[in-house]
């Protein structure tokens, strides 16, 4: 175990930061509401912006080479939300239904396939529909469809500022606990073994590939695109992440040991017994088994622990509702 030395434990608080959903936040989240409800119909006139247009593409280097990976069929796009590379969708403004264009894109500088950085491209694109939107409008009726209860407006964007304010305060308490991480590894001294970095940096790593296998996505072609990007094999990149937290943990220890922060057995018993009283009718069993196994309990324990250190030096945050 290595020795633990903190500067000023007492000295350490994080700050409250303040906390307010503003109007514009609650139009755009009522926005993206409506935008999820939208239905399209087919229209026999131009393209323009908000417009669904289905497409076949493919694209073509300098020298008139088909692309690897930059082709589709009835690839549906919204014209103008940008979720292609900046000038391909403006290029579907005033298309037709089958139109067959072409037209040069330059690829950004920071695009993620290094061999298309700054490469100009050609596209050839055929025009197979073009959908208008039509959003719903926010009424009691489209209230009661989307939450299942009959509410007024205002009572629906009270609710929506709520949970806006509930996000913001969630988000917020994650930053703070990072700063309270970032304070003790600058007020502490801690030197650990090479062997316990390597460790952790296994772990990091193998906890990296199951959540690309829990995602879907390709953990090999993810660690191409960031050992590109950052010049270095994914060990050299991640092990000073994987020091920070071995530190943080012994730092933790040390912490606990001298506030003395402690939690009864049947405190925890207690939690646990919430907990799985609040779990929903899906994960009711799941809740059991975990909570009621001696793992589950000392998961649980340590983090009731925790909690009680980022209590002793988090500031809570302030909100209205």
């Amino acid at each position: 175990m290595p020795e633990v030395k903190i500067k000023d434990l007492d000295k350490i608080k994080v700050k409250a930061p303040k906390i307010k959903v503003d109007k514009k936040e609650i139009k755009e989240a009522i926005e993206q509401l409506t935008k999820s409800h939208t239905e399209y119909k087919t229209v026999d006139r131009k393209a323009k912006k908000g417009d669904k247009v289905e497409i076949d593409f493919e694209g073509f280097d300098e020298g008139g080479a088909a692309i690897e990976g930059a082709a589709s069929k009835n690839h549906p796009v919204i014209v103008g939300e940008g979720m292609f590379i900046p000038g391909f969708e403006e290029n579907l403004e005033g298309v037709k239904k089958d139109d067959e264009i072409e037209f040069t894109v330059k690829f950004p500088k920071d695009y993620h396939q290094e061999s298309l950085q700054s490469k100009p491209i050609t596209f050839k694109v055929k025009i197979l529909g073009i959908e208008e939107p039509n959003a719903p409008e926010v009424d009691e009726a489209f209230i009661e469809k989307l939450t299942g209860q009959k509410k007024t407006k205002d009572e629906f964007m009270h609710e929506v500022e709520h949970e806006l304010e509930h996000k913001k305060i969630h988000d917020e308490q994650r930053k703070q606990e990072d700063s309270l991480f970032e304070m003790f590894l600058k007020k502490s001294e801690v030197e650990v073994s090479e062997i316990l970095i390597d460790d952790e940096l296994q772990a990091l790593i193998q906890d990296m590939q199951r959540d690309a296998m829990y995602r879907g996505a390709n953990f090999e072609e993810f660690k191409k695109v960031v050992e590109a990007k950052e010049g270095k094999e994914l060990p050299e990149i991640y092990k000073p992440k994987a020091e920070e937290r071995v530190k943080i943990r012994f730092i933790l220890d040390e912490v606990i040991k001298q506030r003395d922060f402690k939690v009864d057995d049947k405190d925890v018993d207690a939690e646990a017994e919430k907990r799985i009283g609040d779990a929903g009718p899906s994960v009711k069993a799941q809740a059991e088994e975990t909570f009621n196994s001696e793992k589950g309990k000392m998961m649980l324990k340590n983090q009731m622990i925790l909690d009680m250190v980022f209590k002793a030096f988090i500031e809570p945050i302030p909100h209205e509702h």
